[in-house]
């Protein structure tokens, strides 16, 4: 018999998630020009952050979109497709077929995705919307937690 099977799993303490009410939003928003402003990654950094604020996308979804996933002028409406995720330095699919969604977008959010991709060195459609500035590879997550925190 093996001798783990008679072992108690410990318990996790259940996460309390901050909800951030708009105001708070906005708030953290303003914060990452007002703070950052003379750095060049900071409208990335303020559009990451809306970008999983706004779309409800994990790290590895922000990390593996590519702008072929993001349909700003459809006339149908804007949305943004989940189909690729980018975890640990390697490109995946979502974990189920719920993983892959397709959410529609406000109107300035796709307004802001769309001045970044104008902006953007790197906007063909194979390109990841957010990636590095110089060399369009992708984004090291490292470089904004302390930011994004």
């Amino acid at each position: 018999m093996n001798p783990v099977a008679g072992v108690d799993r410990p318990r996790e303490p259940r996460r309390r998630w901050t909800i951030l009410s708009p105001v708070e939003v906005g708030r953290i928003e303003r914060a990452f020009l007002d703070i950052n402003e003379d750095q060049p990654w900071s409208e990335q950094a303020r559009l990451v952050f809306l970008t999983v604020v706004g779309a409800g996308l994990r790290r590895g979804e922000v990390l593996g979109l590519r702008w072929r996933d993001v349909e700003l002028a459809d006339p149908a409406g804007t949305v943004l497709r989940v189909r690729e995720t980018f975890v640990r330095g390697a490109e995946d699919t979502p974990k189920s077929e719920a993983g892959e969604r397709t959410i529609a977008l406000g109107p300035k959010f796709a307004e802001e995705l769309w001045q970044n991709r104008r902006r953007a060195a790197f906007s063909g459609d194979g390109e990841r919307v957010f990636c590095h500035p110089t060399k369009g590879s992708p984004l090291d997550h490292k470089r904004y937690a302390k930011t994004l925190r």
